[in-house]
């Protein structure tokens, strides 16, 4: 459990009431204001990152894990049980390699996904300036890039600002695309009642060099670094969500006496999660593409 440092945002207090009605009023009240108070002092991220094109399960590995249709349906499960919940991707959703069949079915199915928040990981640039542009269009108004390196959302009455930062590091061994994607390292804005979230698309070692920088953040969200599990740069929770999309990280925050814990764990995309029925047909599709360009 990792605490954020971010003030109290809501507070209630008790009043005494003398006769039987005033207190069964104050019991209905007390359960009504517990209601708002729980779904206010509480939100949830669901992260997911480095699906490297995975948008089916492989039925390989002993727990044959992943596949975008489970994602897709344990998100919503989750969100319908948990209103108070962003949902993110970090980038490298698109195949590390440049594969148009694939990387334009994961486009369709991208579509359908209900992500709040999608990162342009130097992946997404896998297939030229075009196809970002449709990947752009397509998912306008929700994608951090470095057209777009700052977003902000509500989860319930709780703002959070998510910021982007694509590291130059990972260029080392891959062209850097022609067109500007390179954003300044962010500065977050706002109050301090305000959730500052880094989505920081690099390795963990550069992130740690980064220290001072990213210490101006509440939670740290990283991708491209295939590593899952969660860490802390200074007093800056860090959470990386693995690959493949074998897993996606959920990270609870509940208010608790002025602060903001985290609880994190890691949900398997295994046989419990069905697949989506959508993601299926778009699969579906592909194949039969494919085997047509192959005759």
């Amino acid at each position: 459990m990792y605490p954020l440092g971010i003030s109290r945002l809501v507070s209630k207090g008790n009043r005494p009431y003398k006769n039987n009605l005033l207190m069964f009023l104050k019991f209905i009240f007390s359960i009504i204001l517990y209601t708002v108070v729980s779904l206010a002092g509480e939100f949830s991220i669901l992260f997911t990152a480095n699906i490297n094109g995975s948008i089916e399960n492989c039925g390989c590995g002993p727990e044959k894990l992943g596949g975008l249709g489970r994602i897709k349906s344990f998100i919503a499960d989750y969100t319908q049980k948990h209103k108070n919940t962003v949902v993110v991707d970090g980038g490298d959703y698109f195949n590390s390699y440049s594969f148009p069949v694939l990387n334009t079915a994961m486009l369709k199915a991208l579509k359908t996904m209900p992500y709040d928040i999608i990162t342009a990981g130097d992946q997404e640039f896998i297939e030229g300036e075009s196809f970002f542009n449709r990947i752009n269009s397509e998912v306008s108004g929700r994608i951090l890039s470095g057209v777009s390196p700052e977003l902000k959302t509500r989860a319930g009455n709780v703002e959070l600002v998510f910021c982007y930062y694509l590291s130059p590091v990972i260029f080392r061994y891959r062209e850097k695309p022609r067109f500007p994607v390179l954003p300044e390292f962010p500065t977050p804005a706002g109050n301090s009642n305000i959730v500052k979230i880094l989505v920081f698309h690099g390795n963990l070692n550069d992130a740690e060099k980064r220290t001072r920088q990213i210490q101006f953040f509440d939670l740290v969200l990283l991708a491209h670094d295939q590593q899952k599990g969660s860490w802390k740069i200074k007093n800056t929770p860090v959470v990386g969500a693995g690959g493949d999309g074998e897993y996606v990280a959920v990270i609870k925050a509940e208010e608790q006496d002025g602060q903001w814990n985290l609880n994190i764990r890691f949900e398997k995309m295994n046989e419990r999660w069905q697949e989506d029925q959508q993601i299926k047909a778009i699969i579906k599709n592909m194949k039969i593409y494919t085997r047509k360009d192959e005759q």
